[in-house]
Protein backbone atom coordinates (compact mmCIF):
# COMPACT_ATOMS: atom_id res chain seq x y z
CA UNK A 1 0.00 0.00 0.00
CA UNK A 2 2.96 2.20 0.87
CA UNK A 3 4.69 1.26 -2.15
CA UNK A 4 1.86 2.41 -4.34
CA UNK A 5 1.98 6.14 -2.43
CA UNK A 6 6.08 6.05 -3.25
CA UNK A 7 5.59 5.49 -7.22
CA UNK A 8 3.36 8.36 -8.31
CA UNK A 9 5.19 10.38 -6.08
CA UNK A 10 9.09 9.07 -8.11
CA UNK A 11 7.34 9.20 -11.36
CA UNK A 12 5.98 13.10 -10.84
CA UNK A 13 9.71 13.71 -9.83
CA UNK A 14 10.53 12.11 -12.97
CA UNK A 15 8.22 13.77 -15.10
CA UNK A 16 9.55 17.00 -13.44
CA UNK A 17 12.93 16.19 -14.57
CA UNK A 18 11.67 15.53 -17.81
CA UNK A 19 10.01 18.68 -18.18
CA UNK A 20 13.37 20.54 -16.84
CA UNK A 21 15.43 18.91 -19.63
CA UNK A 22 13.05 20.05 -22.50
CA UNK A 23 14.31 23.78 -21.23
CA UNK A 24 17.10 26.12 -22.82
CA UNK A 25 19.48 22.67 -23.44
CA UNK A 26 17.17 19.65 -24.01
CA UNK A 27 20.32 18.24 -25.95
CA UNK A 28 23.05 19.29 -23.30
CA UNK A 29 20.66 17.60 -20.76
CA UNK A 30 19.61 14.69 -23.13
CA UNK A 31 23.48 14.09 -23.25
CA UNK A 32 24.09 14.38 -19.96
CA UNK A 33 21.49 11.65 -18.93
CA UNK A 34 21.99 9.01 -21.15
CA UNK A 35 25.47 8.03 -19.72
CA UNK A 36 24.87 8.07 -16.38
CA UNK A 37 25.32 5.29 -14.65
CA UNK A 38 29.16 4.61 -15.07
CA UNK A 39 30.04 8.03 -15.81
CA UNK A 40 27.97 9.65 -13.10
CA UNK A 41 29.62 7.42 -10.68
CA UNK A 42 32.83 8.23 -12.04
CA UNK A 43 32.84 12.06 -12.26
CA UNK A 44 31.31 12.05 -8.39
CA UNK A 45 33.90 10.05 -7.64
CA UNK A 46 36.77 12.29 -8.51
CA UNK A 47 36.47 14.76 -6.93
CA UNK A 48 36.26 13.05 -3.63
CA UNK A 49 39.43 11.45 -4.55
CA UNK A 50 41.15 14.55 -5.72
CA UNK A 51 39.31 16.34 -2.72
CA UNK A 52 40.45 14.04 0.13
CA UNK A 53 44.02 13.82 -1.18
CA UNK A 54 44.74 17.77 -1.16
CA UNK A 55 42.08 19.25 1.83
CA UNK A 56 43.82 22.23 0.91
CA UNK A 57 42.47 22.75 -2.51
CA UNK A 58 40.81 25.28 -3.80
CA UNK A 59 37.10 25.10 -3.19
CA UNK A 60 35.74 24.72 -6.60
CA UNK A 61 32.09 27.01 -7.33
CA UNK A 62 29.01 26.56 -6.87
CA UNK A 63 27.78 25.78 -10.73
CA UNK A 64 30.14 23.16 -10.65
CA UNK A 65 29.02 21.56 -7.50
CA UNK A 66 25.56 21.90 -8.69
CA UNK A 67 26.53 20.40 -12.09
CA UNK A 68 28.32 17.41 -10.16
CA UNK A 69 25.36 16.88 -8.06
CA UNK A 70 23.14 17.17 -10.97
CA UNK A 71 25.34 14.43 -12.27
CA UNK A 72 24.80 12.17 -9.22
CA UNK A 73 21.20 13.14 -8.74
CA UNK A 74 20.72 11.44 -12.46
CA UNK A 75 22.38 8.19 -11.55
CA UNK A 76 20.73 7.50 -8.50
CA UNK A 77 17.46 8.39 -10.89
CA UNK A 78 18.75 6.09 -13.63
CA UNK A 79 19.42 3.20 -10.96
CA UNK A 80 15.67 3.87 -9.39
CA UNK A 81 14.25 3.46 -12.98
CA UNK A 82 16.45 -0.15 -13.43
CA UNK A 83 15.12 -1.03 -9.76
CA UNK A 84 11.60 0.10 -10.74
CA UNK A 85 11.10 -1.72 -14.15
CA UNK A 86 13.21 -4.89 -13.24
CA UNK A 87 9.96 -7.18 -13.14
CA UNK A 88 9.89 -7.90 -9.97
CA UNK A 89 8.73 -6.12 -6.85
CA UNK A 90 11.68 -3.93 -5.24
CA UNK A 91 12.80 -5.12 -1.84
CA UNK A 92 13.84 -2.21 0.66
CA UNK A 93 17.06 -3.12 0.57
CA UNK A 94 17.47 -2.08 -3.23
CA UNK A 95 16.01 1.33 -2.07
CA UNK A 96 18.79 1.66 0.83
CA UNK A 97 21.33 0.38 -1.27
CA UNK A 98 20.00 3.61 -4.12
CA UNK A 99 19.61 5.84 -0.89
CA UNK A 100 23.14 4.83 0.66
CA UNK A 101 24.89 5.72 -2.82
CA UNK A 102 23.13 9.05 -3.55
CA UNK A 103 24.37 9.97 0.35
CA UNK A 104 27.81 9.12 -0.66
CA UNK A 105 27.83 10.29 -3.91
CA UNK A 106 26.38 14.28 -2.14
CA UNK A 107 28.41 14.33 0.39
CA UNK A 108 31.00 13.66 -1.69
CA UNK A 109 29.80 16.41 -3.90
CA UNK A 110 29.83 18.81 -0.87
CA UNK A 111 32.83 18.30 0.85
CA UNK A 112 34.38 19.76 -2.58
CA UNK A 113 33.03 22.79 -1.98
CA UNK A 114 33.04 26.59 0.55
CA UNK A 115 32.02 25.76 3.78
CA UNK A 116 29.73 28.97 3.20
CA UNK A 117 28.25 28.18 0.09
CA UNK A 118 24.65 28.05 0.10
CA UNK A 119 24.94 24.93 -2.33
CA UNK A 120 26.99 23.01 -0.01
CA UNK A 121 24.42 23.42 2.69
CA UNK A 122 22.09 22.38 0.35
CA UNK A 123 24.07 19.23 -0.62
CA UNK A 124 25.02 18.12 3.28
CA UNK A 125 20.98 18.57 3.98
CA UNK A 126 19.75 16.62 1.31
CA UNK A 127 23.05 13.60 1.91
CA UNK A 128 21.88 13.67 5.26
CA UNK A 129 18.04 13.05 4.39
CA UNK A 130 19.32 10.38 2.12
CA UNK A 131 21.41 8.89 4.92
CA UNK A 132 18.26 8.88 7.04
CA UNK A 133 15.84 7.03 4.60
CA UNK A 134 18.48 4.54 3.92
CA UNK A 135 18.37 3.51 7.47
CA UNK A 136 14.76 3.07 8.03
CA UNK A 137 13.03 -0.06 8.47
CA UNK A 138 10.83 1.06 4.74
CA UNK A 139 13.57 3.45 3.22
CA UNK A 140 11.24 4.46 0.20
CA UNK A 141 7.84 5.11 2.63
CA UNK A 142 10.96 6.98 4.70
CA UNK A 143 12.25 8.92 1.61
CA UNK A 144 8.59 10.52 1.31
CA UNK A 145 8.89 12.92 3.97
CA UNK A 146 8.52 16.70 4.03
CA UNK A 147 11.99 17.34 5.04
CA UNK A 148 13.82 15.38 2.74
CA UNK A 149 11.42 17.22 -0.08
CA UNK A 150 12.34 20.25 1.93
CA UNK A 151 16.11 19.51 1.46
CA UNK A 152 15.54 18.85 -2.24
CA UNK A 153 13.57 21.92 -2.67
CA UNK A 154 16.13 24.48 -1.21
CA UNK A 155 18.83 22.80 -3.05
CA UNK A 156 17.10 22.68 -6.65
CA UNK A 157 16.58 26.74 -5.27
CA UNK A 158 20.38 26.97 -4.57
CA UNK A 159 21.37 25.51 -7.70
CA UNK A 160 19.20 27.77 -9.96
CA UNK A 161 20.86 30.59 -8.47
CA UNK A 162 23.97 29.16 -9.52
CA UNK A 163 22.75 28.48 -13.21
CA UNK A 164 21.38 25.05 -13.12
CA UNK A 165 18.23 24.05 -13.18
CA UNK A 166 18.36 20.99 -11.71
CA UNK A 167 15.25 18.79 -9.62
CA UNK A 168 16.45 17.34 -6.62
Amino acid sequence: MIRTRVLPILLTGFSLVALAACGDKATDSTAAATPTASASATAAAAPTTSAAATPAAAAIDDKQLCENAKKANASMKAKLVETMTSGSTPAPSDFAKILTGLEKEMSAVAATGAPDSEVTAGLTAFAKEAGKAAAAADPASAADNPEFMKAGATLSAACGKAGVTVVF
